[in-house]
């Protein structure tokens, strides 16, 4: 049976899937058992064990991850560098929000009637949609709602309200709402659907039926 104590004996597979449930149960304590499995560990195994941090991610997990810029292996620097620009008091993630407030702007529409409105700004000049929406994507990734609407001077409410008003942002507001979801009870219940290179952005129906109705789409990650 696969347990703490018989987890260091365990195959690749075993100690991921066991630290990846236990980390859904007790974050903190799937942390400690990741430091305990550490030093015996090859950097391949050891990056793929840090990459399971990212679920419940919290300032409880920075003094390990900060300890890790100067492991041996890149992919393990690299990792620890992306989880810590998640963590809001970093460094890091200082730096990410000044990237964010780079590229994205709350402007105003409208001369009698302001409306606030969103603006990208894409680092790749093109102007391809999918580079674009690969970009917002990056921006925004691992980030809360919150992390957003604070950097951008705004609430969350005013945040989603100027996303819903805009028209040029691409991808932006669906993102945004995405992010939202994850915490609003409001629109929880929303869902992200595969449907061919979209991922269809739904809601219930109502009054009772289970059935949902397509509000709009997100071009898949994986295609």
């Amino acid at each position: 049976p696969v347990s703490e104590e018989t987890l260091p004996r365990l195959g690749k597979s075993a100690k991921l899937q066991f630290i990846r449930e236990l980390r859904h149960r007790d974050a903190a304590h799937a942390r400690r058992v990741v430091e305990s499995l550490w030093p015996n560990e090859p950097a391949n195994t050891r990056a793929d064990l840090l990459r399971l941090l990212q679920t419940g991610l919290t300032h409880e997990d920075r003094a390990f991850l900060e300890a890790l810029s100067s492991d041996r292996a890149q992919s393990v620097r690299e990792t620890a560098a992306q989880l810590l620009a998640r963590i809001a008091g970093t460094q890091a993630f200082a730096e990410r929000m000044a990237n964010l407030k780079r590229h994205i702007e709350v402007a105003y529409k409208g001369l009698l009637r302001r409306t606030k409105v969103l603006k990208f700004k894409a680092a790749d000049s093109s102007g391809a949609r999918h580079g674009e929406a690969e970009e917002q994507r990056r921006l925004l990734e691992g980030l809360g709602i919150g992390d957003v609407a604070s950097a951008l001077g705004e609430t969350p409410e005013t945040l989603l309200a100027a996303a819903e008003a805009s028209e040029e942002a691409g991808l932006l507001p669906l993102l945004l709402l995405q992010l939202a979801a994850q915490t609003d009870d409001k629109i929880k219940d929303l869902h992200f659907i595969a449907d061919g290179e979209v991922l269809v952005l739904c809601q219930p129906l109502g009054d009772g039926d289970p059935g949902l109705r397509s509000a709009d789409a997100v071009p898949r990650r994986d295609h």
